[in-house]
């Protein structure tokens, strides 16, 4: 890993290489695979690294496998960031870096129960704006900034929240389950007039170590703004700071996720250009 920090110490990058061969596809692991992870620390440092995390709780190793696992260290530290943990304040860093980048109002929002609250807010510096207010409570059905909030939720759990949102709605649950479906394969949602007249969204979900939906990232405007290029480079942005948002919860999107069930309007392809500093 890339160091930001003058005071970067060898031993310790080997121990957190070392603890960064577990993961959820790998909670257990032996020696062999750890020194397989880590084929730059010679076979004697990584034992000493392994029994010095054992001895202090950061590790424990099962007698009879021969297996390393996270240790009850892990868990009370877990309590610790829990007890620190503020989503507002942790989200600011990315809501700015996509407002800089754009100039467009950022929301942050969660779910509340049947509705969306906006937690945050960055109202955009632009000629024409949207009107967006900390506190201020939206449906979840229409619109971007809560349809990303439900999209993940079960079938079951979506049809309750329909039922208490029919009477503002105009179409059938099998026509909202596919707009889910779609957003679901995007890793994204876009609306265009779907709560306010000429307004359009782009959400993106944010997810703990977990992997559950806490929150959505999005960015608003107006319509005639989200089109063609420039909706492309709102969804770089955009996704790209998601993702930082997502890893520093704690979230590494599966390996298994494929770029087609991904890819709409270049997503992928301007993230990168995006991570690698060109803009879009």
């Amino acid at each position: 890993m890339k160091h930001t920090t003058k005071y970067a110490s060898k031993l310790l990058d080997k121990v957190f290489a070392v603890l960064r061969s577990f993961s959820v596809e790998r909670p257990r692991l032996t020696f062999s695979e750890v020194m397989r992870h880590n084929a730059r620390i010679d076979r004697t440092t990584l034992y000493r690294i392994l029994m010095n995390l054992t001895d202090q709780g950061f590790l424990r190793k099962n007698g009879k496998t021969g297996q390393f696992a996270p240790g009850v260290e892990f868990l009370r530290f877990a309590r610790i960031c829990r007890a620190g943990f503020d989503l507002r304040e942790t989200a600011r860093p990315f809501m700015e870096k996509v407002h800089q980048d754009t100039g467009e109002t950022v929301l942050l929002n969660i779910r509340s129960g049947y509705t969306g609250m906006c937690l945050d807010c960055i109202k955009s510096t632009k000629p024409l704006t949207i009107t967006a207010d900390v506190g201020r409570q939206v449906p979840l059905l229409r619109g971007a900034s809560g349809m990303i909030l439900v999209a993940y939720l079960s079938d079951e759990d979506i049809r309750l929240i329909y039922e208490h949102e029919r009477p503002f709605l105009n179409e059938e649950f099998e026509s909202l389950l596919e707009k889910v479906r779609v957003i679901r394969k995007n890793g994204y949602a876009v609306s265009f007039s779907a709560l306010d007249p000429e307004t359009a969204g782009v959400s993106f979900p944010i997810r703990d170590i977990s992997g559950d939906v806490v929150a959505g990232l999005s960015a608003l405007g107006p319509e005639s703004r989200f089109e063609g290029g420039y909706l492309e480079k709102i969804i770089a942005v955009t996704g790209f700071q998601a993702k930082k948002f997502n890893r520093s919860l704690g979230y590494e999107e599966d390996s298994s996720a494929t770029p087609e069930n991904r890819a709409r309007n270049g997503f992928h392809n301007d993230v990168a250009r995006v991570e690698e500093g060109e803009h879009v």
